[in-house]
């Protein structure tokens, strides 16, 4: 996928804010935090907040701890050091280190704790369980910290995130663990920023998004949150334990860490001790060799797929442990009102990654390659239903069959799947929708930024993160030259207050009618018109029938 990751010309992080001459400060049990000014927007910011202990040492592959120091007066003013970023980086140039569970928040400049009672919105990134950070320039809330406090917060990719086996007593889900325990920093510390812990929405796309939809299936999930966003959610489907166990055996013996890599049996307690001496380039290193004995055609979405030997791209994500994770969201749902959709051409993202320039001269041997690489037995069922001459009047076939198998297969069905499956069991609301738009801006500094590239990615995955965000000028953020349209920026001013209204009352307060379960239900079309209509799910009961299949 190294194709679409191109090289990061992210100026200096410092310079995305600018210094004030009084900075703003909080006081918290802690100490007092000090940050700084927007340079355009009249909005606050506190960076590279602590709010568990360094997961080192007998930490690392464990469950995190609430942070315990006091601080005394705390420079929030400089970005936070990233998590260790695996197969691909998205840092915004920060440094990466496992010292890194820190959270960002950005407020309206008259936010008080005495006179405010805001909205909060807490991000959760995407990037496959494997990279991403709160200090990537797209996340920056100083244009959407206009009526809500926005919190975004940092937690361990990859294995370190992840790891589950149950040879060495790790239960995995760490990063969701760290997740959690940022919302626990939330409810017991927003006050003091101005925020209503009462009135929060988890927001998370992509991978993100998974997670998000994971929280908040949980039983104490409505004690942390009034109502989650899930942007793009690639699966609500999770491997148990024991079938985690193929990938991260395999990711163990290549570090000489299990009984089947050694000449004896490895206790649990030797297993982890191994785990937790093990080097970080050891760590990217051994993630890159287990990865290239993948399927070389798996595209699809890597996040949460249980199907033995389907992919093996990625095993990075929640698992059912049995104690935090007891189903599958699929069969879970939500417990809190929910928005959850997809964009229509998510697709394109990733067949983009995987083929690169190559994608304007795939062949019909490719389309091949790829479904049997990432459907199996199941390869000439998707075929018929997805014959290349459904794409024959397209400029280029192959790629937008792949592109529409990705979308529909792991994206726009599990958004049905999630909004059917949450009213059905909680009786929540539920509000699905569709990004149709294709920006007239590169929104990300991943996208290449040439208009035939823009042209063929289309409502891509991660296209609408910019609207959300209220990133409508200088794009790719931070110093891009490109700005959004007039209606653009009426479509994002929409979205950033709908996403903000879910927070404070579970509802996006606007003309969004409820999804109803069992049918297709109305939704929100947002185009160059948002309009509310029909979101086209009639390729899901297909897609239903495969997954059931495939997952038995």
């Amino acid at each position: 996928m190294s194709s679409l990751i191109l090289s990061f010309t992210i100026m200096a992080a410092a310079t995305l804010f600018a210094m004030p001459t009084t900075s703003p400060v909080v006081s918290t049990a802690k100490g007092s935090i000090h940050g700084g000014t927007c340079p355009d927007t009249e909005a606050n910011y506190f960076l590279s907040i602590p709010f568990a202990e360094p997961p080192l040492g007998d930490l690392r592959f464990a469950s995190p701890q609430p942070y315990s120091k006091t601080f005394g007066n705390l420079d929030a003013t400089s970005p936070a050091p990233s998590c260790i970023q695996f197969t691909r980086e998205m840092s915004g140039g920060s440094i990466q280190s496992e010292d890194c569970l820190y959270l960002d928040i950005w407020t309206p400049a008259n936010a008080s704790a005495s006179s405010s009672s805001l909205p909060v919105k807490v991000w959760l990134y995407g990037g496959t369980n494997q990279y991403g950070s709160i200090s990537y320039p797209l996340y920056q809330g100083c244009e959407s910290a206009t009526d809500a406090i926005i919190v975004s917060l940092n937690y361990r990719s990859g294995p370190l995130g992840w790891f589950a086996l149950e040879d060495a007593e790790l239960t995995g889900n760490f990063a969701l663990q760290d997740q959690l325990l940022g919302l626990r920093w939330v409810q017991e510390n927003i006050r003091a920023f101005g925020g209503d812990p009462s009135k929060v929405l988890l927001f998370g796309q992509s991978a993100g998004a998974i997670d998000a939809l994971a929280i908040s299936t949980l039983p104490e999930a409505t004690s942390y949150m009034k109502a989650v966003a899930l942007e793009s959610t690639p699966g609500s489907y999770f491997p148990t334990l024991s079938q985690a166990a193929e990938w991260n055996r395999l990711f163990a013996s290549e570090l000489n860490c299990t009984s089947s890599s050694t000449t004896t049996n490895l206790s649990a307690q030797a297993i982890r001790k191994c785990l937790r001496n093990v080097s970080v380039s050891q760590l990217n290193s051994t993630v890159s060799i287990v990865s290239t004995q993948a399927n070389p055609n798996f595209v699809l979405p890597l996040v949460g797929t249980p199907y033995n030997n389907y992919g093996q791209g990625n095993a990075w994500g929640p698992n059912i442990d049995g104690s935090l994770i007891t189903q599958s969201p699929a069969q879970a749902g939500s417990r809190v009102p929910l928005i959850i959709g997809s964009n229509s051409q998510d697709g394109t993202f990733y067949t983009f990654a995987a083929y690169g320039t190559s994608s304007l001269t795939l062949t019909k041997a490719d389309y091949d390659d790829f479904l049997v690489g990432n459907f199996g037995p199941y390869a000439s069922l998707v075929n018929q239903t997805y014959p290349l001459s459904l794409f024959n009047k397209t400029s280029f076939p192959v790629f937008e069959a792949m592109s529409t198998v990705v979308t529909h297969s792991r994206l726009r069905c599990f958004s049905r799947t999630g909004a059917d499956v949450s009213t059905r069991n909680h009786g929540v609301s539920a509000y699905t929708y569709s990004f149709n738009h294709a920006p007239s801006c590169d929104w990300m500094d991943q996208v290449p930024n040439r208009a035939a590239i823009l042209e063929l990615l289309g409502a891509a995955h991660t296209a609408e993160i910019a609207f959300v965000f209220g990133h409508t000028q200088n794009l790719p953020p931070p110093s891009g030259t490109c700005y959004f349209t007039s209606a653009e920026v009426t479509m994002s001013k929409w979205m950033v207050g709908a996403w903000t209204n879910m927070a404070m009352r579970g509802s996006p307060g606007m003309e969004w009618p409820a999804f109803e379960a069992g049918g297709e239900g109305l939704g929100l079309n947002f185009g160059d018109e948002s309009v509310v209509g029909e979101i086209d799910y009639s390729m899901c009961d297909f897609w239903d029938s495969v997954w059931e299949d495939m997952l038995e």
